[in-house]
């Protein structure tokens, strides 16, 4: 019998699988001591019933998904702080467009080599431990993003104080334009040449522009902190649902960890037009981020739990990570295609997430109307995901779900790319291909989480989640370099071509999920698990024992048919 059982919300009830078998009789002995020990043997004869550990839930478990999930949204909105406002940063910290693309990017790029070690972490340490770790370098990130605006301000030269040249203007009693124009220019002179060291001002404006590089790159220092935060982050929602929820509740739990971080996207193209419409209004909009992420991260580190002491279910406890589980991954092609297919789709969302400004802004778009696309693509990917984790918890139908919300991308991204090319400026049209797109796209998030896991049981679902999720980053990355190697080949410089190679490979990937074979690996053992009971349950009782003054512990009994209570 676990240990620590004092949780007034635990809501202990059997297996969600009890309705086809049973769990073998319980009992709760008299006294605290054997309660506490769960191992001693009911000294009743005629009974023969034997203490085995229980299956139950806890309240609280929402609780652990919602302070995860808030991180998650913190990162996300890290990862695509300059997607919508890409220009302002451009102009802010002197840099191409390609350089504030690399923000983003590199989210995909460091991904790849840290999901190995981020999964150690939490198959070994537990997930307390990663989720933690995640937290506290996302702030750290974050913080140090907002650093490179005070280097950046602090490289600039001090602005001309209008009320100083009006004062110095106003010495004597009649002072013509000319005399305060001579004025004015007189002590701009002084200012540059007292910031400037009496340098030559070309000097100068290089010496400038050489200390927003700086700041810049103090940025992307930052920025690369946070993206290691998302290996600790990213693939963690199927490990919580593991953990925590029960298996009819575990495709749910995985789409909302899974939607937090898509939140978290729309935020930033919410907040990104809404704080920084022009470049001196950066700083405001690291800033603002930044205090959210604090009192997330503070709330984490204060709430969040590796595990409830009693499991939601018989299979939740699965061994840590080791070589032979990549190995073992390495071999299996269902789970190899599931992950290209998976790959393709979602990387295809991170490269348009990546390159809207640079995609709408040159035919015409506002910055603003890029912030409503963007919004309007994660909304439209919390809806569709919120449906998909519900129809997989009904139906477990994953191919068929897999297969038509692939079709319905493949669609939607040809609908974007036609009306970018030919429809002109027409923003209503737009939005809603975007809502219907990203309704699709992140629709496929629990789908793909939660059939990678089922189908590779017993490995670890942070491995699993996490290979899978390293085949989005490597799809990310090779479509945003193609894009805007697409982008410099065309004449003018569109995202065209970009959009119908995306288009193109969605639509192959679609093609390629008709081989896919499902293998409902977890499932199985779920049903296994529960067969080898071999008894049916009567009756459940709730049942509470005073162990001492201060604590109380509440056990589920599992009661044998015709056993007399009395």
């Amino acid at each position: 019998m676990p240990a620590n059982l004092h949780d007034s919300d635990l809501v202990v009830q059997p297996s969600p699988s009890s309705a086809k078998a049973a769990l073998h009789r319980l009992h709760v002995q008299e006294t605290a001591d054997a309660t506490r020990d769960g191992q001693e043997e009911c000294a009743s004869d005629e009974s023969n019933r034997l203490l085995r550990p229980l299956v139950g839930l806890y309240r609280r478990r929402w609780v652990m998904l919602l302070v995860f999930c808030l991180i998650s949204l913190s990162n996300a909105m890290v990862w695509i702080t300059a997607g919508s406002v890409a220009n302002n940063f451009v102009a802010y910290y002197g840099v191409s467009g390609t350089a504030v693309d690399s923000l983003s990017l590199v989210y995909m790029v460091v991904f790849i080599p840290g999901i190995v070690p981020s999964s150690w972490v939490l198959d070994n340490r537990g997930l307390r431990c990663g989720v933690v770790v995640g937290a506290l370098l996302n702030c750290a990130g974050a913080w140090l993003r907002s650093a490179s605006t005070l280097l950046h301000q602090q490289s600039s030269p001090p602005p001309i104080s209008s009320t100083s040249g009006t004062n110095s203007s106003s010495i004597g009693t009649s002072t013509s334009s000319t005399s305060r124009s001579t004025s004015s220019s007189v002590e701009q002179e002084f200012l540059q040449r007292r910031w400037f060291n009496d340098v030559d001002v070309e000097s100068a404006a290089a010496d400038t522009q050489s200390a927003q590089l700086g700041a810049f790159a103090l940025l992307f220092a930052g920025q690369v902190v946070c993206a290691a935060a998302q290996c600790f982050l990213l693939h963690v929602p199927p490990k919580i649902a593991a953990n925590w929820f029960p298996e009819d509740e575990r495709a749910r739990c995985t789409s909302i960890g899974a939607l937090a971080n898509q939140l978290g996207t729309a935020v930033a193209f919410v907040l990104g037009p809404t704080l920084a419409s022009t470049p001196e209004h950066v700083p405001r909009l690291l800033l603002v981020q930044n205090c959210g992420i604090l009192v997330a991260t503070l709330l984490l580190v204060a709430v969040f739990r590796d595990r409830p002491p009693l499991p939601p279910s018989l299979t939740c406890t699965l061994p840590g990570f080791s070589v032979r589980e990549l190995v073992a991954l390495a071999r299996d092609l269902p789970f190899l295609l599931l992950s290209v297919v998976f790959g393709v789709v979602i990387g295809a969302f991170y490269a348009v997430s990546t390159i809207l400004n640079e995609t709408m802004v040159p035919l015409g778009y506002t910055v603003g109307d890029v912030g409503l696309c963007g919004m309007l693509m994660v909304v439209g990917g919390l809806l569709g995901a919120c449906l998909a984790g519900y129809l997989v918890d009904l139906t477990h139908r994953y191919k068929l779900l897999l297969m038509s919300f692939l079709g319905c991308t493949a669609v939607c991204l040809a609908g974007y790319t036609a009306v970018l090319a030919f429809a002109g400026r027409t923003v209503p049209l737009l939005a809603s291909i975007c809502t219907l797109m990203g309704f699709f796209m992140t629709g496929l998030l629990p789908v793909g989480m939660e059939a990678a896991v089922i189908s590779t049981h017993p490995i670890p679902e942070a491995i699993s989640a996490g290979l899978l999720l390293m085949s989005c980053q490597v799809f990310g990355i090779l479509f945003v370099v193609l894009a805007k190697l697409l982008e410099h080949a065309s004449s003018p410089h569109t995202m065209t071509a970009a959009n119908l190679l995306i288009t193109g490979a969605v639509a192959l990937a679609t093609m390629a999920s008709l081989f896919w074979r499902m293998q409902p690996k977890r499932l199985d053992a779920e049903d296994a698990a529960v067969r080898d009971q071999e008894v049916q349950i009567d009756s459940f009782q709730v049942e509470e024992l005073n162990l001492d003054d201060d604590d109380r512990v509440v056990i589920g009994v599992v009661v044998e048919h015709g056993f007399d209570e009395s």
